[in-house]
């Protein structure tokens, strides 16, 4: 029976510095970029206007606390949506001098660092 637990004796070593080698990564999480700035959100949303023709009259762009993607809508585009941050947008512009828009957004970086909303912005 005690030849049966040397080989993992042996290993026991080794598999224990494998494991202090990589916990350091494993135990770090990324740290979450600083959030887009407030032009950046204007000129995503803005990004509706095929035809430079509308106007929007901002009011508000607040940020959220950085966090991970909680549903499918937030992690889509994402090259890694378990590890990849984002942040919850909250605008308010008055657009066409008509509608007063309050709406909340999901703002990510892409592959090239360049901050997005899903489904709205592009490159």
């Amino acid at each position: 029976m005690s030849h049966s637990n040397r080989p993992v004796r042996r290993l026991a070593p080794w598999l224990g510095l494998a494991l202090l080698a990589v916990a350091p990564a494993i135990g770090m999480a990324a740290e979450p970029p600083p959030p887009p700035t407030p032009a950046q959100v204007q000129a995503c949303i803005k990004q509706m206007d095929l035809s430079g023709q509308w106007t929007f009259d901002w009011k508000t762009i607040e940020f959220g606390p950085p966090r991970h993607a909680q549903n499918p809508y937030e992690r889509s585009g994402l090259a890694d949506p378990d590890t990849a941050f984002g942040y919850p947008v909250h605008a308010v512009y008055v657009f066409n001098h008509i509608e007063t828009i309050d709406a909340r957004y999901w703002m990510t970086q892409d592959q090239a660092g360049r901050w997005r909303i899903p489904s709205m912005c592009r490159p």
